[in-house]
């Protein structure tokens, strides 16, 4: 078994959709059915290569595959015949080594993981003599996958079987009961069904007897036949199998008649022929099998719907809260943690009209203008002004004020010269004051120095700016 809590599809080595190329290819009907303890092969034929080579190919839809033969090889001086590959979708995959004695239903090659979708297997044979024999292909198959004319692999852990009291487990292989009456049932889909299991050598080996009953049809007995003394486990024995049933729902019920000096009843597997099982509903013991889907249970088809749709929600409702959480924390950051502008250590707001920009950032001390033409660093002094003192520092550009009209600039109203020629400034401001302009220059220099720039504007009769003030 792939796993063993999954449902596989079993394929013979006589299915019409195995593709055989090479070889020449020939058909055993139960030559080799007696090799090992392995039992017999499934549906007792076999595929196989003598001499050559040859390959098989087999298209599927699932996601795990695992390959079946009889191993039967020759080995000289390390030298194996006959030798074999097997690849999916064109990629080699892992093949089990070698086994030194000849037995049935051995896995040669397997890959449990695979992406669920359409695959190809193919297994490459060559044969110096040693026939290679090749029995099955089982397959996990996808939700979906045509159940015509399928063979069913269940495991016996499988959920759809009801165990009565009496059985146990037999290690991860099997499960068994040596309880007189102890009883197991199962409802499934399809037209037929084998019991396969195993007689271990451990426990006793007298024959026991057992019956299975179909629907409402007569109890059919069959008889567990034990082992010889001194003799191996027999593994993969067919206990017994159903006749051929019409299509449909059908409920099967085996009592083992034994006791715990005889033969256990032992489950490894079942094989449902062309159907599948009735998954049971929480809390109950069957269901009615899908009709439009032979298959796939009603139960399974509302639970994988209920599913998905309680995933659609969840996922929407989740995206939904962490759109709302993102918005809260965002509006919360932008509130409470928004950075605030600090002023520059020992700034305090001046209430008093700024002074303008002065260029002239080495010299930060004021200078009367008669200190101004003392200075080296400074040109003669001319009419032109050089303001040298700097105030409180604002970026906000000087006010421009509209030049004083002169007899050259009649756009605004004229003042004669003679109306400011004498005139005496009406206050002084002390030296060192904070005061605009021009801090630091008494208002009597000012006027000089101004009436002096005037006098030579009107002689020269041109008219020069004068900026900021």
């Amino acid at each position: 078994m792939l796993n063993s809590s999954s449902r596989t599809i079993k394929v013979d080595d006589t299915d019409p959709h195995i593709v055989y190329n090479g070889g020449p290819w020939i058909l055993d009907d139960g030559s080799e059915s007696k090799l090992g303890n392995f039992g017999p092969p499934y549906q007792n034929t076999l595929h196989g290569v003598r001499k050559g080579s040859g390959s098989l190919s087999y298209r599927f839809q699932g996601s795990a595959v695992m390959v079946y033969g009889t191993m039967n090889i020759r080995n000289t001086s390390g030298v194996i015949d006959p030798k074999w590959a097997c690849f999916v979708d064109g990629v080699a995959i892992p093949t089990i080594p070698p086994f030194q004695f000849p037995e049935n239903n051995y896995p040669f090659c397997q890959q449990s993981q695979l992406p669920d979708g359409d695959h190809i297997i193919t297994v490459n044979a060559m044969s110096n003599g040693q026939a290679f024999w090749f029995d099955d292909i089982e397959y996990t198959p996808s939700l979906g996958v045509p159940l015509d004319n399928a063979t069913i692999v269940v495991d016996h852990m499988d959920p759809s079987i009801h165990y009565g009291p009496g059985w146990l487990p037999l290690g991860d292989t099997a499960n068994m009961t040596s309880t007189n009456g102890a009883k197991m049932n199962l409802q499934f889909t399809g037209v037929g069904l084998s019991w396969v299991g195993f007689i271990p050598t451990e426990l006793p080996h007298g024959p026991a007897p057992a019956l299975y009953t179909v629907d409402d049809l007569s109890p059919v007995a069959f008889v567990l036949p034990g082992l010889p003394p001194n003799s191996s486990t027999l593994f993969n024995q067919v206990f017994f199998a159903t006749p051929a049933l019409p299509y449909g729902s059908h409920n099967l019920t085996v009592v083992y008649q034994g006791g715990n000096t005889l033969t256990p009843l032992t489950l490894s597997n079942l094989l449902i022929q062309n159907g599948c099982l009735s998954v049971p509903e929480v809390n109950t013991t069957s269901t009615t099998a899908n009709a439009t889907h032979p298959g796939v249970s009603t139960a399974s088809t509302r639970s994988r719907a209920g599913t998905i749709v309680g995933c659609v929600f969840g996922t929407i409702i989740a995206i939904l809260l962490l759109a709302i959480l993102f918005v809260f924390m965002r509006r919360w950051y932008r509130r409470y943690k928004k950075p605030v502008l600090q002023p520059t250590p020992g700034y305090s707001r001046s209430f008093d009209p700024a002074a303008p920009l002065d260029m002239e950032m080495d010299n930060r001390r004021s200078l009367a203008p008669s200190d101004i033409t003392r200075d080296a660093r400074y040109p003669p002094f001319t009419s032109v002004m050089h303001h040298d003192t700097q105030s409180t520092v604002t970026f906000d550009p000087p006010p421009l004020h509209p030049a004083v009209q002169t007899e050259s600039n009649p756009t605004s109203p004229y003042i004669p010269e003679s109306n400011y020629r004498n005139l005496e400034p009406a206050y002084v401001v002390a030296s060192g004051s904070a005061g605009y302009p021009y801090a630091s220059v008494g208002i009597g220099a000012f006027h000089q120095a101004l009436l002096l720039s005037k006098s030579q504007e009107a002689a020269s009769g041109s008219r020069m700016r004068d900026s900021y003030i």
